[in-house]
């Protein structure tokens, strides 16, 4: 577990997402086995972990069922801003490159 702990912090929160989670799947697993013998200290970096890979927060729905049994996908937005040369006359195109 202190090596466990240990590796998180030496790579630090920049470290791929993928790879702290499956580190702290570790640590956490590590910490159920050895309950009895970890400080308070070292329970409050479990905890941190957990926050930052996020085990503590309750997964997200991307889709959602309909009643009926379909699949709804949350909609796009599909208010799009012009482009820039659709908001400039064109005769002012020589001033912005001149």
């Amino acid at each position: 577990m202190h090596t466990l702990l240990t590796a998180l912090q030496r790579r630090g929160v920049v470290q791929r997402r993928e790879l702290m989670r499956d580190t702290v799947r570790q640590l956490v697993q590590a910490a159920v086995e050895a309950s009895d013998a970890i400080s308070a200290g070292q329970r409050q970096q479990i905890a941190t972990w957990k926050a930052r890979a996020g085990f503590d927060n309750p997964p997200v729905p991307y889709a959602r069922k309909a009643p009926d049994g379909r699949v709804s996908r949350p909609k796009k937005n599909t208010k799009k801003e012009p482009l820039s040369h659709e908001r400039v006359d064109r005769r002012s195109w020589f001033w912005l490159c001149g």
